[in-house]
């Protein structure tokens, strides 16, 4: 398994153990992999910063944050609100 991230370090769970050819599931990799003393970097990006057309509209709206009036805007502080009460 080693073998094979240092050749591919770019492998996600999935590709790993597609490459490994074992039928195991993804959680199961990871432990072995943290029990190997190996860590991951988490994509600090979301996917939705490669789109196109969400980079002009979030460019936009910074362009336009300084026209705004601060004695209009209303902020809702949701911080301690449990999710276990929303209705579904």
């Amino acid at each position: 398994m080693l073998c094979i991230l240092l050749r591919a370090p770019h492998l996600t769970l999935e590709g790993l153990r597609e490459k490994l050819g074992v039928k195991v599931h993804l959680s199961t990799l990871g432990y072995r992999l943290e029990r190997l003393g190996l860590t991951f970097k988490k994509n600090t990006k979301s996917s939705q910063q490669a789109r196109e057309d969400l980079r002009v509209r979030s460019y936009a709206w910074r362009e336009t944050q300084p026209m705004l009036d601060p004695a209009r805007l209303v902020f809702i502080d949701e911080t301690g609100r449990g999710t276990a009460r929303v209705r579904r």
